[in-house]
């Protein structure tokens, strides 16, 4: 019981939220949620579900375990068990691979139509053979056909 209480005030406060605001998520009141904080009462099964409705991890309060609880058809939970059971080399190259496609993902959506327009007008004057302006010294020679003398 002792660690229940310890981890329910852990997860509120984590969540950044008040007694008050905590306990309106479980559907109680402020005292109620202060009596379940100091172990002078136990919460009810409909305050637990009611915590996990609004997103808690109901199986960490009552166990200590830190599992994500999801859906077995879901693409997330299959990817978790396949990565649960690589070694410590290939979960980091995946989590490498993940933070390298993110970061496209998130440099696409920052590109704007003006970035869009103007690559496109440089690849269209380097196809048709034409300098264009500030591009580098060494890629209008490439561009010709050329190599830039030392280079």
């Amino acid at each position: 019981m002792s660690e229940l209480i310890t981890r329910l005030k852990e997860v509120r406060e984590h969540m950044g939220l008040t007694q008050t605001a905590f306990g309106a998520l479980g559907g109680v009141s402020k005292g109620s949620q202060i009596a379940y904080e100091r172990g002078r009462a136990q919460p009810a099964v409909t305050y637990l579900q009611r915590l996990a409705e609004s997103g808690v991890n109901v199986i960490y309060l009552l166990t200590g375990q830190k599992v994500i609880p999801l859906d077995p058809k879901d693409d997330f939970y299959a990817l978790l068990r396949v990565y649960e059971q690589l070694g410590e080399t290939h979960r980091r190259e995946i989590l490498q691979h993940a933070q390298a496609l993110y970061g496209s993902l998130m440099l696409d959506a920052e590109i704007g139509n003006e970035t869009l327009a103007r690559w496109d007008e440089t690849v269209r004057a380097l196809r048709e053979g034409k300098p264009e302006p500030g591009l580098p010294v060494k890629a209008q020679a490439l561009q010709r056909g050329k190599r830039k003398p030392g280079g």
